[in-house]
């Protein structure tokens, strides 16, 4: 049993690598533009939130439906779940293989560093979560508790080799913005906010 388990975990580490890249020195795409080997150049830092999380948790009355509701979300929003998403969405292509490093996605958050090439491609795989969740959630669901989540999304563009929390610190601000133009435009009915 502990032999299989362990061949399960580095099939799953085989897996992410497969998807993930580990380096963030290899989001910079060395090409003609590059004047020398130096791996500082462009990345995009994406920094995810999902929104009326609480709003369902206040609603909920009931300890079975509460359980339910984290273990989707343990589920939907976890590091497998994200490179499973790539992977149908890239569909054996390299859209967004090797070319994310995922920092963390659990809970309600996503934070990862991206090739710029590839941004609106992750992003698209972050509204495809949400839908997984929300039409999960519409089946789990009392009839009484129709709240639907949102994702609201922050970007910076950053030189790499700076430290990752001046990356959380600059993107957690973009966020913040898109959080609040949602919240101001009562855009809540839109799934994705950037």
């Amino acid at each position: 049993l502990e032999i299989k388990s362990q061949k399960v975990l580095f099939e799953t580490k085989n897996d992410i690598e497969n998807i993930f890249l580990t380096n963030m020195d290899d989001l910079v795409v060395m090409d003609e533009n590059h004047e020398t080997d130096s791996s500082n150049g462009k990345i995009a830092i994406v920094k995810a939130d999902i929104n009326n999380l609480g709003r369902i948790m206040e609603a909920i009355d009931n300890y079975d439906e509460y359980l339910q509701l984290s273990k989707l979300l343990s589920e939907k929003n976890s590091l497998d779940n994200f490179r499973e998403m790539i992977e149908k969405y890239d569909d054996n292509g390299e859209k967004l293989r090797k070319k994310i490093v995922p920092f963390y996605v659990a809970g309600d958050d996503i934070f990862y560093a991206v090739r710029i090439e590839a941004l609106f491609d992750s992003i698209t795989i972050l509204n495809n979560m949400i839908k997984d969740i929300n039409q999960d959630l519409k089946i789990k669901q009392s009839n009484s508790n129709n709240i639907e989540l949102s994702i609201a999304i922050g970007v910076v563009f950053v030189n790499n080799h700076q430290p990752i929390r001046y990356y959380r610190q600059m993107v957690e601000i973009e966020l913040s913005i898109a959080k609040k133009k949602m919240k101001i435009e009562k855009a809540l009915q839109a799934q994705v906010g950037i």
